[in-house]
């Protein structure tokens, strides 16, 4: 991971989440620490609140909802607060709750929903009060503050996830962090598949759809491409999923649409020429290539293969459309046969009808040898 994207002020607290200082306090030990990530402030707040909260033990009464407290400042900032009683019990402290926000388009910005929740904490029975301040920094965000060890691994471990998402690090079941990871694995795909990498887009998507919160266009795209790799039961299987996930009337009318035409599509090698030549026509080069590899592999055709894998080069520039174009002239030169005589074809049916007796009578009279 590159230091100008994740940067710990102590290179061990980077490293291996160890503490900048600690001291004890009460039924829990302190661990201060200070970390910049390249993150938007509002989700960085919002991935260290959830990772908190779920680190700390009954932490928060509303932990199965997906929103976590928080306290958002005037300029921006948030704070991050969880108090302990006398009895070493937890709840949060804070004016609102976080969520992340997933887009359904893999070209939008995630954002983050406040919800008008306050968490009082214990107020003044609150013994131990340990608070994480997160301002914006040199890279993006700043956090800074104190937290008992388990929760501070679990922060340092969830900001490193959403940095990176193939951290080798645990924490994506927490359902925020997982949709983030999920967009930003959403947004790999799809620049794989731009680069013509379909097997690492749909290795990068399957990891999406298997995090929390998948939107329904990506399980749609998922679906596209298994039915352009000719897993026909996936595509179909994934495509219901995209159907059942829609957030929306909507959203579900489409999805469901688009579906029914990919299974149509996708029924026999020619509809799967025929969406190549449409994908084509409209510039998409890397799913041209994908469909016509796939009806080449379930029932080649090498005229009609050449032919489109010709015009597909043409629009790149590596200069091998010619030696294509050469070959789908060859293959159709070569299955062209030639021309019946004109009256041959008449008579086609009387040959078939008298060509037995025109045998036996051949036999008969060969001679023995």
């Amino acid at each position: 991971m590159s230091s100008g994207v994740f940067r710990d002020l102590s290179l061990a607290a980077l490293l291996v989440g160890l503490p900048c200082g600690c001291r004890t306090v009460g039924h829990a030990a302190a661990v201060g620490f200070v970390v910049d990530v390249a993150l938007p402030v509002d989700v960085a707040a919002t991935i260290t609140a959830a990772a908190a909260r779920a680190a700390l033990p009954f932490a928060d009464p509303m932990a199965p909802t997906l929103a976590a407290p928080a306290t958002p400042h005037d300029d921006g900032s948030f704070t991050v607060c969880f108090e302990q009683d006398d009895a070493g019990h937890w709840l949060p402290r804070g004016a609102c709750r976080l969520a992340i926000e997933v887009p359904t388009a893999v070209d939008q910005v995630v954002g983050v929903r406040r919800e008008d929740d306050p968490c009082p904490g214990f107020g003044a029975r609150a013994s131990h009060r340990f608070t994480v301040q997160i301002q914006a920094g040199r890279v993006g965000a700043r956090i800074a503050g104190d937290l008992p060890p388990a929760a501070q691994r679990a922060v340092t471990q969830a900001l490193q996830l959403a940095v990176d998402p193939d951290a080798t690090t645990p924490g994506l079941a927490e359902p925020n962090l997982g949709a983030f990871v999920g967009h930003r694995l959403w947004q790999a795909a799809r620049r794989a598949a731009a680069n013509g990498d379909d097997t690492g887009a749909r290795a990068l998507l399957q990891r999406a759809a298997r995090l929390p919160g998948a939107p329904a266009p990506l399980l749609g795209e998922l679906a596209h491409l298994a039915g352009d790799a000719g897993d026909f039961v996936a595509a179909n299987d994934l495509g219901l999923l995209a159907v059942a996930a829609a957030r929306d009337p909507l959203q579900r009318s489409q999805l469901a649409h688009a579906v029914a035409e990919h299974v149509t599509n996708h029924q026999s090698p020619a509809g799967l020429r025929r969406l190549a030549d449409e994908r084509l026509r409209h510039g998409d080069l890397a799913g041209a290539e994908r469909l016509l590899h796939t009806a080449r592999r379930l029932d080649p055709r090498p005229t009609e293969d050449y032919q489109l894998l010709s015009r597909l080069q043409e629009r790149r520039p590596d200069g091998a459309a010619w030696a294509t174009t050469l070959l789908a002239e060859e293959h159709a030169r070569a299955a062209t046969p030639s021309a019946p005589p004109p009256r041959f074809d008449l008579a086609r049916p009387m040959l078939a009808i008298d060509s037995p007796h025109r045998a036996a009578a051949s036999t008969a009279a060969a001679p023995a040898r």
